[in-house]
């Protein structure tokens, strides 16, 4: 039908319709070859893009660990913010303390890299720095400080103005702290009001407690003897205070016993009977070396009755959670107490140093 319409066409009409489909006929091939050409080069060009691409970003992922200021620490004691200084995102740092939550501390380096969120590269990078406390070491103690500078010589002007100053002498080089073994609020109290044009490399660092030379300062009323570990003082080293007898320091001890240790200086003001002042003087010449090994009650083994008789937990709070292990099967971390009804984070924060599921 179509070549017999063709032929009556004028000689003109024919050769419109011969143009036009040799017109169609090079578009056709035409774009039939740049789509083959463009096909095999996304094939060849796009692995080349994305291998470029992830490394670009690597490197930026790498500049932005390097570029914080890397400091010794212990994974099982520093606090969110500290791991924000390492590097890590908030989501990753949330996923940290729930790893080590979980495992019930970091027990070795390899605890550490075994997080997922920890990558190979960050690991080799951070090793060095990771100080695991080792529970039956006095070597491995470790204690919060604010670094102030260091000098090739000893330096004497600061012995006035510091009360509680120290150095840690390493390869011949002076390095001066003050506030060893203070409470964090304290610490980070002092750093603030520290000049940073006096001491413009001043840091709060966790380190080796028995590193640290303390310097008595005999003109300070602050401090007229050495600083003591609190969960190790004995009662003579309590009646070193003044006002302090032989029924305080014996009450003292008794409190910590029932605690299973101290884990915050501030725990000294639920003490009966220390006054203001007398609490003053404690929190200036004691401190808290170690908290992480404190004696701990297996919240999955043990009785509402043992329970009741830790000092922040009463019938009611130990009933409750021994009533929803008793529904729901053992406690996998103890972070699941704050399922039951009763156990609010304000609690949780008091009473899970002194809980374990294992």
């Amino acid at each position: 039908m179509f070549l017999n319409d063709f032929f009556q066409f004028t000689s003109s009409q024919r050769r419109g319709v011969v143009v036009l489909l040799i017109v169609l006929g090079v578009l056709g091939v035409f774009y039939l070859i740049n789509s083959n050409s463009v096909s095999k080069f996304d094939v060849i060009i796009h692995p080349f893009v994305k291998e470029k691409s992830d490394s670009i970003q690597s490197s930026k992922d790498t500049s932005h660990f390097e570029d914080n200021k890397l400091f010794y620490f212990n994974p099982n004691l520093i606090y969110k913010d500290e791991w924000v200084r390492l590097g890590f995102s908030t989501k990753q740092v949330e996923t940290i303390l729930k790893y080590k939550e979980k495992i019930g501390g970091f027990k070795s380096k390899l605890d550490v890299k075994n997080c997922y969120v920890v990558s190979d590269q960050m690991y080799r990078l951070l090793s060095p720095y990771i100080l695991i406390i080792d529970k039956d070491s006095k070597i491995q103690k470790l204690c919060n400080a604010i670094f102030l500078f260091q000098s090739d010589t000893p330096v004497y002007k600061y012995n006035k103005e510091f009360a509680n100053l120290s150095f840690i002498k390493k390869e011949g080089v002076f390095q001066y702290y003050i506030e060893k073994g203070s409470s964090d609020s304290i610490i980070k109290a002092k750093f603030s009001t520290l000049d940073s044009i006096v001491f413009p490399k001043a840091e709060i660092l966790s380190l080796n407690c028995n590193e640290f030379n303390v310097i008595i300062n005999s003109n300070a009323k602050e401090l007229s003897f050495s600083p003591i570990e609190l969960n190790s003082a004995s009662q003579l080293d309590f009646q070193k205070i003044s006002g302090i007898g032989p029924v305080l320091s014996k009450r003292i001890i008794n409190y910590k016993n029932n605690l299973g240790g101290f884990v915050r200086l501030n725990q000294l003001d639920e003490v009966y009977g220390l006054e203001k002042s007398i609490l003053k003087q404690l929190k200036e010449n004691f401190y808290i070396c170690d908290s992480f090994f404190v004696d701990k009650l297996n919240v999955n083994l043990i009785s509402i009755d043992s329970l009741k008789k830790h000092p922040y937990i009463n019938w009611n709070l130990a009933n409750a959670i021994v009533s929803y292990r008793n529904q729901h099967g053992a406690y996998d971390s103890i972070v699941k107490i704050k399922s039951t009804h009763l156990v609010n984070d304000e609690i949780y924060r008091k009473i899970a140093p002194y809980l374990t599921t294992r």
